[in-house]
């Protein structure tokens, strides 16, 4: 699912999202990003240095 994140058009995350598998699916596009799918463990944080 991660590749969502970073392709839009992935077919398997559009097909699961059209029947409803997908937790992404249940939520309105404001609580997504807080309660949603977590398309990467880097995301939010601050400071965070790469080597």
């Amino acid at each position: 699912m991660a590749k969502d994140g970073y392709d839009a058009g992935y077919k398997p995350y559009l097909a699961l999202m059209r029947v409803g598998r997908l937790i992404d699916s249940g939520l309105s596009s404001e609580n997504r990003p807080l309660l949603g799918i977590n398309y990467s463990c880097f995301d939010g944080l601050k400071g965070h240095k790469q080597t």
